[in-house]
């Protein structure tokens, strides 16, 4: 949809060019608005010998030091912090 409203924007040079701007905005303001998909419950490894349970913005994981590389790549997609034991 975005797509198209640049389109008419770009390559049209008539009046209705500007429709397109208001199609890319309706396409922006969808996005926006638009329900997101939930976080997952629980992120596994490709290997499964590394899990972590996501509790909100705090993943737990099966492990007392999981490997950096794998964790980070969770954190980053999530945007959660490292559950740690006190």
């Amino acid at each position: 949809m975005a797509v198209a409203g640049f389109l008419l924007l770009a390559l049209l040079r008539t009046k209705i060019r500007y429709l397109g701007a208001g199609i890319a905005g309706l396409a922006t303001v969808l996005v926006v608005v638009a329900p997101s998909e939930p976080p997952p419950d629980m992120v596994i490894a490709e290997d499964g010998n590394l899990v972590a349970i996501v509790r909100g913005q705090v993943l737990a994981p099966n492990r007392p030091h999981p490997p950096d590389f794998i964790f980070d790549q969770w954190r980053m997609a999530l945007a959660a912090e490292l559950d740690q034991p006190t």
